[in-house]
């Protein structure tokens, strides 16, 4: 991997994706939970 202080682009565009990634696993997570409780919620 190439060091974020060679370019400015670089450290925005990882800040970015790094926040790309919080919101993805955010996503991901309340998806899941989501689905247990429907799971959950049928079972019944």
């Amino acid at each position: 991997m190439k060091p974020e202080n060679t370019k400015p682009d670089l450290s925005k565009s990882s800040r970015f994706n790094r926040k790309a990634m919080k919101i993805m696993n955010i996503t991901a997570i309340t998806v899941f939970v989501l689905a247990i409780l429907y799971k959950l919620f049928l079972s019944k």
